[in-house]
């Protein structure tokens, strides 16, 4: 009776989270130029018609990036350069090395150059919606890539992948490969961050709905929780501890390859890798579809960081071309890549 009680209170209060994080999070919209403009959104939309270049004949792009250190913020930097230098743009980055402050002054001296549009990549909205709202309020549209920032920043739209999607999905997977009660170790990113309480919940949530239905009840234990930052020596640090204190469990649910796949080649060196399963919410990264290809115990959501770029680019010209109705969000495709589908997603000329 104590352990009934035990996991009725688990389930309980993972679907209460799941219910407040349904309530909070953006719903998908149309595609930039549809419908689901907020009025925040309108006020920074062109007026209507094409949009005159402020330094002559060719626009001027401009992008704040928070750091340039991960490979995926880095692949999405490169491709939106050359997307825009495609399109006869002229392009200015700015790289803040993780100094919030540092973020805010290249914002301005972005604008200060005369920039038509301003993406920027952050995980600090709130510092950050002062100085991007200033920016609007002056006539430059700015837009969001990866990071979804406080509903009070002015923003034309942000871009990013459907991160609760992505982990329902993958989560709906792991709950039809682990047999019987599972008992997960969740390896984050970083504290507090959206992105990640997003990709852990929205997998518990796909496990919890799957479980139900299937099985008619959910019997799961989270037996440990780490934070990383994002850095693989840290997943391997952390996870080495959690085995020598002989902690059982059967599935790891990550927030990203760069954890999952040293924890995969960690618990392969010592035999467990038929043994757990492990359930990475992003990133879709070219050495996790290789190792799905062969291996059905991993799997991976979408979060294409090439997709990113090219709404980039869309949004731009859509905008520069007169565009003035953008909405709150526009989401890349969401998927679960498995053994099943990998060979769809597979580049083997990609960089990340």
């Amino acid at each position: 009776m104590k352990k009934m009680k035990k996991v009725l209170c688990i389930v309980l209060a993972a679907l209460f989270l799941f219910t407040m994080a349904a309530c909070t999070e953006e719903q998908p919209t149309a595609p930039a130029g549809g419908s689901g403009t907020s009025a925040a959104t309108a006020a920074t939309a062109s007026a209507g018609g094409p949009v005159a270049p402020k330094n002559g004949d060719t626009f001027k792009i401009g992008y704040s990036n928070e750091v340039l250190v991960y490979n995926s913020w880095i692949t999405l930097e490169a491709t939106l350069s050359q997307l825009c230098a495609d399109e006869g743009w002229e392009y200015i980055k700015t790289d803040a090395n993780g100094d919030p402050n540092k973020q805010i002054a290249d914002l301005e001296d972005l604008n200060a150059q005369s920039c038509d549009l301003i993406f920027i990549n952050t995980t600090d909205p709130e510092m950050m919606t002062p100085t991007i709202n200033k920016i609007v309020d002056s006539g430059t549209p700015v837009v969001s890539l990866d990071n979804v920032l406080s509903d009070e920043a002015k923003l034309l739209t942000t871009i990013t992948a459907n991160n609760r999607q992505n982990g329902i999905l993958v989560g709906n997977w792991a709950a039809d490969k682990v047999k019987g009660d599972i008992k997960a170790v969740i390896v984050s990113g970083e504290k507090a961050s959206n992105i990640c309480v997003l990709r852990r919940e929205g997998c518990l949530e796909g496990i919890t709905e799957r479980r139900l239905q299937t099985d008619g009840n959910v019997n799961i234990e989270i037996v440990a929780q780490m934070y990383t930052d994002w850095f693989a020596d840290q997943s391997i640090s952390q996870m080495e501890d959690i085995l020598a204190r002989n902690v059982e469990f059967n599935l790891v649910i990550s927030e990203a390859d760069v954890m999952a796949l040293p924890i995969y080649d960690l618990l392969k060196q010592r035999g467990m890798e038929n043994d757990v399963i492990i359930a990475s919410t992003a990133d879709a990264q070219k050495e996790a579809l290789e190792l799905i290809q062969t291996c059905e115990t991993y799997a991976t959501g979408l979060n294409s960081f090439i997709q990113q770029a090219e709404l980039a680019r869309d949004t731009a010209k859509a905008y520069f071309a007169g565009e003035t109705e953008f909405p709150d969000i526009t989401y890349t495709e969401s998927a679960c890549i498995t053994t099943d589908n990998v060979a769809n997603y597979y580049d083997p000329n990609a960089t990340f």
